[in-house]
């Protein structure tokens, strides 16, 4: 996950050299806790970003070689800000036509910063010049090209910003989900498994099913979508189970499935316990299902299949 700067929060200066120099320490903070909680070590901005100013006739170059700042900001400013322009039209081909072929505006202005956030799927970084950028999430409007339409199509979207370390923490969620996608297969979900899911419990038979799902497999972010779901929900549970309020449908077996084919739903639990799985989430593409129990005595979901469905009444094997 990248850091891109919005150019239209900079280039409006402060009232004095004071205030500009605060302004940029604020957006130095900003940018350094994002990349201490998983961003990359890198910031986007515009081909002209150290002659921005910040300050009546002190722009950031400036700032860059003032004795008065802390060097170690300097340092830190000139180790991040080597991508420009936002979008390299030589090595990304793909997205750079994506951009000419999109127009992003904020409050009717022209955000190239902000689109290639959009782009990119990175976090939009201001410098707290004014009152707008006071918001963990900006909408935008996007028009582009729609080939199949032919026509011109407009859209709102939303993006994650900061201009405020406080905004970060609205993040966190969002910084977690991110550094998920940097597992490279299912070897590597399972073996850390106990920090990205600390409220879920596998069954040992689970361990096989994930460390088999490959990084170029759609199911392999299918489950790990799913599993965070199942995370977030038993994150706050208190035993008493709502399944409404999970953030994707799940349902149980029938009666007469349990019936017929409950040695194919029942699983051992870590504590060496068998027990009948009955509630289960769908993952596509394909047929496959997550299977799991509510437990009170571990107060975790205990996730006891991951893969193809299992036999039911509709559906026997």
């Amino acid at each position: 996950m990248e850091l891109i700067l919005n150019d239209l929060s900079s280039n409006i200066p402060a009232k004095d050299i004071f205030l500009g120099r605060e302004l940029m320490n604020n957006f130095i903070l900003v940018c350094k806790t994002a990349i201490n909680k998983g961003a990359e070590r890198s910031l986007r901005t515009t081909e002209n970003f150290y002659k921005e100013l910040i300050a009546p006739d002190y722009h950031i170059g400036n700032w860059l070689n003032d004795p008065h700042v802390d060097k170690e900001y300097q340092r830190y400013l000139r180790s991040l800000s080597h991508k420009a322009p936002y979008i390299n039209s030589e090595v990304e081909n793909e997205l750079y036509q994506r951009q000419l072929n999109s127009d992003f505006k904020f409050d009717g202005k022209q955000g190239n910063g902000l689109g290639a956030a959009y782009l990119l799927d990175g976090l939009a970084v201001s410098f707290k010049s004014e009152d707008r950028w006071s918001a963990s999430k900006l909408y935008l409007v996007m028009e582009y090209l729609d080939d199949d339409v032919a026509d011109i199509v407009t859209e709102e979207i939303l993006i994650n910003h900061a201009s405020d370390q406080s905004h970060l923490e609205e993040h966190l969620e969002w910084f977690n989900t991110q550094k998920l996608n940097r597992i490279i297969d299912g070897k590597d979900l399972w073996n850390r498994r106990e920090s990205i899911f600390p409220h879920l419990v596998f069954c040992e038979r689970v361990e096989r099913q994930i460390r088999d799902l490959h990084f170029g497999n759609p199911i392999f972010r299918q489950t790990i979508k799913r599993l965070l779901e199942f995370n977030s929900y038993f994150s706050t549970w208190n035993g008493l189970f709502e399944p409404d309020y999970f953030s994707s449908k799940v349902t149980p077996e029938s009666k007469e499935t349990l019936t017929r084919f409950e040695i194919e739903h029942t699983f051992q639990l870590p504590n060496g316990e068998f027990k009948v799985f009955s509630w289960h989430a769908r993952m596509t593409p394909g047929p496959w299902r997550l299977f799991f129990i509510p437990d009170e005595e571990y107060n975790k979901g205990i996730i006891g299949h991951i893969g193809l469905k299992l036999p039911n009444v509709t559906y026997p094997k």
